[in-house]
């Protein structure tokens, strides 16, 4: 009987933490791996980056044109566009912005955004017409769309862009 209660004793003793346990170095803590780098969507048509955009309440499928040759080529020599996709161009920093419909068939409307995300104003932009529309004030940021997509979702010069925080350079 005493040779089991020294055995369980130890057992006991050993369970609670030994001197011994406290010389062994703790467990590493767990750490996470790497999230995986997001996949881009890339325009069939483009190749530009997709991303998706929220105009009021409402998603929109943007190529992202920030690069200037990105920028200049826009939405031209183009046959379609879906229904809620567009174009957002991003450019380094605010200031007067004029865009045309040079080599463009579709009828398309643009908003120019201020830095806030906001929308400044929205104009109708003629197909092939290649007099400049420009905006009325310095803005960073333009999207196109079909014309009339903004009538017809109720959006108006005021409501704000949302998911361009990262084009703009925020967090």
């Amino acid at each position: 009987m005493r040779a089991w209660a020294s055995i369980l004793g130890a057992g006991l003793f050993l369970g609670a933490g030994c001197p011994e346990d406290r010389l062994r170095p703790a467990p590493a803590p767990a750490v996470p791996a790497p999230a995986a780098s997001p996949v881009r969507e890339r325009h069939p048509a483009s190749g530009l980056v997709v991303r998706v955009v929220r105009v009021g309440p409402h998603p929109v499928r943007a190529e992202v044109a920030d690069e200037a040759s990105s920028r200049a080529r826009g939405l031209m020599f183009r046959e379609a566009l879906a229904p809620d996709e567009g174009m957002v161009f991003v450019f380094p920093s605010a200031g007067p912005r004029h865009f045309w419909m040079k080599n463009t068939s579709l009828p398309l409307e643009i908003a120019y955004i201020d830095d806030g995300g906001r929308i400044v104003e929205v104009l109708p932009m003629r197909p092939f017409d290649t007099t400049t529309i420009p905006s009325s004030r310095p803005v960073r940021l333009a999207l196109e769309l079909r014309q009339g997509w903004c009538a017809a979702h109720g959006v108006l010069p005021g409501d704000v862009v949302e998911g361009l925080e990262e084009l703009r350079g925020e967090p």
